[in-house]
């Protein structure tokens, strides 16, 4: 809890909220937050575990954000089945994209 509230201090001047958040809340931080080790900060204190792959598509396939993906692979470690579900989200991404 003591990392969430030093990252909380941290992020006071740009208006980001960590602290006190709903896990959907938190969940939409992750989902767009741009650097990971705090992002890991804030996924652990709720105990979000599930939703790695989205992110790492946004950050790496969306944004090309090839750090966050060093970031997470060493302190995460990428398996197969995390590079399985990013595969899904380009396979549907990419099938949107066509049908427009």
């Amino acid at each position: 809890m003591a990392k969430l509230v030093a990252l909380q201090v941290h992020l006071l001047s740009n208006g980001t909220v960590v602290i006190n958040m709903s896990k959907d809340e938190a969940i939409k931080l992750l989902l767009k937050h741009a650097k990971f080790y705090e992002s890991l900060l804030v996924a652990n204190a709720y105990n979000i575990k599930d939703v790695w792959p989205i992110i790492l598509f946004n950050r790496l396939i969306l944004d090309g954000d090839f750090k966050y993906l060093n970031d997470y692979k060493a302190h995460i470690g990428l398996t197969p089945t995390v590079i399985g579900e990013i595969g899904k989200s380009l396979k549907s991404d990419a099938g949107r994209t066509s049908n427009n």
